[in-house]
Parts: structure tokens; C-alpha cells; sequence
């Protein structure tokens, strides 16, 4: 399972014909007391080997572990069976509704940046879920100036937060970096090509800003600008620009390339050659989207459909094939777009944004929800 990330979930196994509640701690396996006995199933453990022993193993005999691949497990039998998880669940509530906010996951916490507020208010303030600790949101230190339409990425154990506007103040470039340690935000270098609704992406330590809104003759005009940012040098290099100009899209690295998705585009690009190559779009045209990475797969998230409907569905698209997928819907109670997102392993978490009208929440909702991505898992026993 993904390295140092801790994401809990619920999963109904149909296969042991019982539920579970489970918690992946940073391996690729997970673990299960044995059952029997009353049926209580007492706290899960997590596998701290992805290669446990028969003879020194941790585990009772009797015990499941769940594995993402079914390869031979030393001092276990493979049940010859498996099941898929996949759900829409709710969490904590922001303590601000917020929509167009920048959002980042680092050290298993996810923040809410910025955004603008019912009365279309541009906002400093940022949140915290804090999931390993409270498990709820809690105000940190607020931005420098108050924006909307921010890119946020994290890097090298700090968060940045670039770009947006505010009343006044059509366009900015400002880059700003929160240490968490710390709870401080610091100016870096800013954006020279100031933009809001960009979409901000890293890969091996550098930040991708990507596309985004900039004003021309007093209109805001999307643009196929891309910018690499290093948090180390504090230094901007114009990379090769996307082929289609675009603005409240979404993107994310997959298997050291980025993908970015909106409408009937979706584009490749490779940090490595500085190049651009068309993928498949996806099923469903929309913007105002989210996307996020997990198990070698894509997943394009919600959004907004062109004749103003919002979907709330998920999408799996696959590099090797080239293809998509459907997956899981939110219920349609409880749709949304313009929403923050951030992901840590297989949950995506989408923070806030707009319901669709005549639906509660609507203007800049509190409503977090997290999405625990389609992963099909093999169970062991331990013999």
C-alpha cells in the first residue's frame, strides 16, 4: 500500500461474509484479527511486514491480511477469492464554507486555502483536517492577503500557494510557503506569469503550474501557460506550453508524468522531454472537476457538465490501455463542483465548493466528502 500514508476506510467483504473496518498503514498489506469467539473483531492491526514470516510473523494463526496483489505471502494461503472497495463517505465539515479554494495533503493532513465565500467574499483563511490527530478541521495560519482561485501543491514538507485574485486585484502572482512545523506562511518568488484557476502539480520536488485564467483587454482569457517552479532554488522556468488554453481543470502526476483533464481534453505531459501528448478524454465532459492518482490508475472526479448540471460521479482512466472507466457516484444529494481536492493514497477528499440550486449547502458549502477509490484486494490467512 502506498508508503507512510494512513487512510481509514469501511468495506463490506462479501467474500468472510462480514464487515470490516480497516486501516492502511503504510505497506502493501493490511491485517485483520482472526475470527471466531464472540465475532468481536477488536481493533485492526496493521502488517508492519509486507513480507511477513510463518515463524516470527506478528500474526496469530487464523488472521487475514489483505494485499493489493496476489503474489505468495510467506506463512500464508492465498483464499483463492478477493474483493473490490470502492465508496463515498462523509468527514468533518469545514468551519467556513469555501468554494475555489487551493487544497493540499501533507504529512496525512489535508488543507483548505483560501477560496471565496457565499457572499462571493475572496478569503484568507486556511483549514486543517487534522486526521491522524482531532479529525477535524482547525484553523491555522491564515494567508498574507485574502484570494480566491488558488493553485496549491506540496513539496519537500512544505505547502505552496500560488497565484488567484481578489477584489482590486484583477490577477496575482503571489507565491506563498507554509511550513507546518512552524504554522508560518513566507513569501517566495512569485508567479511571473500571474494567473488564477491554474492547476499546480509536482513531480520528483519541482511545481508544475499549469494553465489558468489571465486578464487580456480587461477579460479574463484562459492560457496555455506553464510554469516549473523550485522550492529549493526559489527560481520560475517557462516550460513548453499546453497545446489547448484552459482554466478550472484538473491535474495530477501518474507514473512521473502529469496528467491534465477538462471537457474533451486530456493531455500528457512529460517533465523529462518537455513535451505535450494527447490521451483519450474523458467519458463524461466537464470542468470544475478533481483528479487524483492511485494503484497506477487516474481518477477524474465530479465537476461541472456544460449545460450547468454537476456530476458526481468518478472516472478510472488507465496509461496502458488508453482507456476509461466508470466508477462510484456520489448521491445526487449531494453534489458539487468548484470544490477544493487532495488526496492521500486511495482517498480523494473533496473540500467544499457549489451544490446545484434548490439543493441545501448551496453558495460555498461546508460539505467535505472523501472518495475511497475502486482497488481490488486478495485476502491471506495466516496458517
Amino acid at each position: 500500500m502506498s508508503r507512510n500514508r494512513n487512510c481509514a476506510l469501511h468495506a463490506c467483504l462479501t467474500t468472510l461474509a462480514v464487515c470490516w473496518s480497516v486501516v492502511f498503514s503504510g505497506c502493501d498489506t493490511i491485517a485483520l484479527p482472526p475470527l471466531g469467539g464472540s465475532g468481536t473483531m477488536g481493533t485492526p492491526n496493521p502488517n508492519p511486514n509486507p513480507s511477513p514470516q510463518a515463524s516470527s510473523g506478528p500474526f496469530p494463526s487464523g488472521t487475514y491480511i489483505f494485499s493489493l496483489k496476489s503474489d505468495p505471502i510467506d506463512g500464508f494461503t492465498y483464499t483463492n477469492s478477493g474483493a473490490t472497495l470502492e465508496h463515498w463517505v462523509f468527514r468533518p465539515p469545514l468551519s467556513q464554507g469555501r468554494a475555489f479554494c487551493g487544497a493540499a495533503a501533507l504529512n496525512d493532513r489535508i488543507y483548505a486555502i483560501g477560496g471565496n465565500n457565499a457572499v462571493l467574499a475572496e478569503l484568507a483563511t486556511v483549514e486543517m483536517l487534522d486526521l491522524p490527530g482531532t479529525g477535524i478541521w482547525t484553523p491555522v495560519a491564515p494567508l498574507s492577503a485574502p484570494r480566491t482561485g488558488i493553485a496549491a501543491a506540496a513539496a519537500n514538507g512544505k505547502i505552496y500557494a500560488i497565484g488567484g485574485f481578489r477584489i482590486g486585484v484583477p490577477l496575482v502572482g503571489t507565491n506563498e510557503e507554509y511550513d507546518p512545523a512552524l504554522n508560518t506562511w513566507t513569501p517566495r518568488a512569485p508567479n511571473p506569469t500571474p494567473r488564477s484557476y491554474a492547476a499546480a502539480v509536482t513531480v520528483n520536488g519541482k511545481i508544475y503550474l499549469m494553465g489558468g485564467s489571465t486578464i487580456i483587454n480587461n477579460t479574463f482569457q484562459d492560457t496555455t501557460s506553464v510554469d516549473e517552479y523550485d522550492p529549493v532554488a526559489n527560481t520560475w522556468t517557462p516550460k513548453a506550453p499546453m497545446p489547448v488554453a484552459m482554466s478550472t481543470h484538473a491535474a495530477v502526476e501518474l507514473n512521473g508524468k502529469i496528467h491534465v483533464v477538462i471537457g474533451t481534453t486530456h493531455l500528457e505531459y512529460d517533465p523529462v522531454t518537455n513535451g505535450w501528448t494527447p490521451r483519450k478524454p474523458m467519458i463524461t465532459a466537464r470542468d470544475r472537476l478533481g483528479a487524483f492518482s492511485w494503484n497506477g490508475k487516474l481518477y477524474a472526479v465530479g465537476g461541472r457538465l456544460p449545460g450547468g448540471g454537476v456530476f458526481g460521479a468518478a472516472e478510472e482512466y488507465s496509461p496502458e490501455l488508453d482507456n476509461w472507466t466508470p466508477r462510484q457516484s456520489v448521491g445526487n444529494t449531494n453534489l458539487r463542483h468548484s470544490s477544493g481536492y487532495a488526496a492521500i493514497g486511495p482517498s480523494y477528499y473533496r473540500i467544499g465548493g457549489t451544490a446545484p440550486t434548490g439543493q441545501g449547502g448551496n453558495n460555498h458549502d461546508i460539505q467535505t466528502m472523501e472518495y475511497f477509490a475502486h482497488t481490488p484486494v486478495f485476502p491471506f490467512r495466516k496458517n
